[in-house]
């Protein structure tokens, strides 16, 4: 009974650990777009450092979500069983 306890214990700080990467990814999205008026932007060295950090942040997030859907469907694979 205690190995449960652990287990669903650790899948807790998992998810909570995913979903708080995915809020900071969010909220430097909103800092990014914040600090910079992008549609003002001519400078193309500069377009595409934004560009680059848009594609990182993006990339972090779907890797996240990946991650955080994987952790829940095996969640829903050991309740099942």
């Amino acid at each position: 009974m205690k190995q449960v306890k652990a287990d669903v214990y650790a899948k807790v700080i998992q998810l909570r650990n995913v979903s708080k990467r995915i809020q900071q990814i969010s909220w430097s999205l909103s800092k990014l777009e914040q600090k910079f008026d992008i549609d003002s932007i001519t400078n193309n060295e500069e377009l595409t450092a934004i560009m680059l950090a848009y594609t990182s942040l993006i990339n972090n997030y779907q890797d996240d979500t990946n991650e955080l859907n994987e952790l829940t469907m095996n969640n829903e694979t050991s309740k099942s069983n």
